[in-house]
């Protein structure tokens, strides 16, 4: 059996399994010249962690899983998500590049979804009285245009972007909370913050980052895993972290839409006939 195909087949993995396995699958001819604590190193997970992966494929060690993987297909899909394009990479190229990194990267976090989390992940949303976002940087845009949906459906959702803003949201308010942390690293210093505050006030914690080792995700509830693509900081831009934010949210708000379809289907209906008649107006 291909190498792919044993690694996505099997339903038997731990999520650090997973991590791993979404890992090598993005940068299989990286992972065929590391070491296996050089593999920890880069996946953020550790030594005895890789060994026991390997383990579980029916290798006696990552030595023998790197023979396998210098010679399987997985050497001709590589994408570098840190720098998916060169100085002379012909504009068409680029863009197909870019493109090729987003739907890859979608590909994988996609098969990283479990209906277990899924529907924790909504259950914790819809018993919320109020939705509490925490992100920075370009995080902090999808969270706002998230909040912004929630917010014609009705919900109470709220863009957390400074200290004094967690402080208060989360300490001065008696309604059921969830706080959604949304951070790929799960380690910057407003990140931590937040799930500290929201800790010690007892409330729901749903993460979306790519770090199992995180800060953000030992104390969550629920994470949803991003896949480990990219680099924290040397990379051209979010190009593949971006995306995957933005798809865990859209999953979320689908989620939340399905529960009271049919009247936020009525909902999108008037809202279209109300702004075309703005339109003509104006």
């Amino acid at each position: 059996m291909d190498l792919k195909h044993l690694m996505q087949g099997r339903t038997d993995l731990t999520q650090t399994d997973r991590h791993l396995r979404d890992y090598i699958l993005c940068h299989p001819d990286t992972v065929a010249r590391m070491s296996a604590r050089q593999l920890a190193q880069a996946s953020f997970t550790s030594q005895s962690a890789v060994v026991r992966f390997c383990k579980r494929l029916g290798y006696p060690g990552f030595k023998e899983f790197k023979e396998d993987l210098d010679h399987s297909s997985l050497q001709e899909q590589s994408i570098d998500y840190n720098f998916p394009f060169g100085a002379d990479t012909p504009l068409l190229d680029v863009a197909q590049s870019v493109i090729a990194a987003e739907v890859a990267a979608l590909r994988s976090m996609a098969a990283m979804f479990t209906p277990q989390a899924l529907q924790k992940a909504g259950d914790l949303l819809r018993q919320a009285q109020v939705i509490d976002l925490c992100a920075i940087g370009s995080s902090q845009n999808l969270a706002e245009e998230f909040a912004f949906r929630l917010g014609k459906l009705g919900r109470h959702t709220r863009t957390l972007s400074r200290e004094v803003e967690v402080n208060y949201a989360l300490t001065r308010t008696k309604e059921r909370h969830c706080l959604i942390l949304i951070s790929y690293s799960g380690e910057n210093a407003f990140v931590r913050n937040a799930a500290r505050e929201a800790v010690k006030m007892e409330i729901p914690i749903l993460a979306i980052t790519a770090r199992p080792d995180s800060l953000a995700a030992s104390v969550a509830d629920l994470v949803l895993y991003l896949p480990p693509l990219e680099s924290n900081d040397e990379k051209i831009s979010t190009f593949a972290s971006a995306a995957c934010e933005k798809a865990a949210l859209d999953v979320l708000y689908a989620y939340l839409f399905q529960e009271n379809y049919e009247s936020n289907v009525q909902f999108v209906h008037r809202d279209a006939i109300r702004l075309e008649k703005r339109r003509m107006e104006d």
